[in-house]
């Protein structure tokens, strides 16, 4: 209820103000992978990439790109996760490192499971 409201909230913001859009597409991949979405929470998670990148925003796209790489299988997902860690790490993010790649690899191990 509380997540279905958060995203409800980040809609309206991101219809009024294109920064909101990356964050949406993060939290909507992130509901996604909790679901076993895979294939919508990887969708999700190229868009908001993509936006942030778009609108130079380095933070949400790290967060993205942990995203993706927690969802790509091999060296491809651990190349993305290491990019973004680095990322995190140069932006002074470093609880944000540990904590999104804790929280993304145990979502897609229940996933798994």
């Amino acid at each position: 209820l509380l997540l279905e409201r958060a995203i409800q909230v980040l809609w309206q913001y991101s219809l009024k103000f294109r920064t909101g859009k990356p964050g949406l597409q993060l939290v909507l991949g992130q509901r996604a992978m909790a679901q076993g979405r895979s294939r919508a929470a990887h969708r999700h998670f190229r868009s908001a990439l993509q936006e942030a990148t778009a609108q130079t925003m380095p933070h949400e796209a790290a967060l993205a790109r942990m995203g993706i790489g927690c969802l790509t299988p091999g060296a491809g997902g651990q190349s993305e996760r290491a990019a973004a860690t680095g990322l995190l790490r140069e932006l002074h993010a470093i609880y944000d490192a540990r904590e999104s790649e804790s929280a993304l690899t145990a979502l897609r191990r229940r996933q798994n499971h």
